[in-house]
């Protein structure tokens, strides 16, 4: 089986980053060359996390979307067969990352990522024939590839209260049956309870997605896109001065869970 899909993940992203909201932290003794301004945000009181981070995550993702166009065997599907009603494809996504990120300036954070993500995805249509009347089909078919995604978060906070905006372009690199490419961009405000950090918001992803496979005898070409907010809400705990946990859940249409663990130097 041989496919190809643009897929929103959520990505990755998109996401909120461990342990990089301010917190109460006790600043650095040791000079550091990053984040620029750093010392000056230091004399004025400014507490900073430490410049550098990795972080290992894994995200959940499910969607279901509406066809635009489909072929099968190089027919137009409507035409090759007596479909009734909508046309369907739902997506199970299942994404394992590694990213790497730093501080560039007090306020701006920098990030690359690199992963697989692994999909099931499934076509549902009805047809209506004269005789056997109406059917419903379900055709599978399965898709992976090593995903990359760049983005960066900006951050404000006041007393114990933060806000951040978070930006991010998603690309598949290597092209197993799976290809993706998206932008995203969030918001999130929440509140800072010394180790724990509760916050929620919104996020908005936009993306085109083609699929192209082959299952048997079956050759099936679909086209797709996709766009809209969903909100979100999640939590970061802080383990200590390195290590973190962070998890979030998207609500709305699309269904996505992260639990990311990371660590801070």
């Amino acid at each position: 089986m041989k496919s190809k899909l643009h897929l929103i993940i959520l990505l990755i992203p998109l996401f909120t980053i461990a342990q990089e909201m301010p917190m109460n932290r006790v600043s650095e003794e040791k000079p550091r060359y990053f984040p620029i301004w750093g010392d000056e945000a230091k004399k004025r009181g400014y507490t900073l996390p430490r410049p550098y981070g990795v972080n290992i995550s894994r995200v959940e993702h499910d969607e279901r979307f509406g066809v635009k166009n489909a072929t099968l065997n190089g027919e137009d599907l409507f035409e090759a067969l007596p479909v009734t009603g909508d046309v369907k494809v739902d997506t199970e996504t299942k994404i394992n990352m590694i990213r790497t990120d730093f501080w560039l300036l007090p306020f701006f954070n920098l990030y690359l990522g690199l992963g697989q993500i692994h999909s099931n995805i499934k076509l549902e249509f009805k047809t209506q024939r004269p005789i056997v009347g109406s059917q419903q089909h379900n055709i599978p078919f399965k898709a992976s590839g090593t995903v990359a995604n760049l983005g960066g978060v900006l951050v404000a906070g006041y007393n114990s209260w933060f806000v951040m905006t978070n930006f991010n372009l998603t690309d598949v690199i290597i092209e197993n049956e799976l290809d993706v490419n998206l932008y995203s961009i969030a918001f999130r405000g929440g509140y800072n309870a010394g180790k724990l950090q509760i916050f929620t918001g919104a996020m908005y992803i936009d993306s085109n997605i083609q699929i192209t496979g082959s299952r048997q005898d079956i050759v099936l070409n679909v086209s797709l896109s996709s766009s809209g907010w969903h909100g979100l809400a999640g939590l970061n705990y802080e383990i200590n001065r390195e290590f973190g946990l962070t998890t979030e859940l998207s609500f709305g249409e699309r269904y996505m869970y992260l639990l990311e663990f990371g660590y801070r130097f």
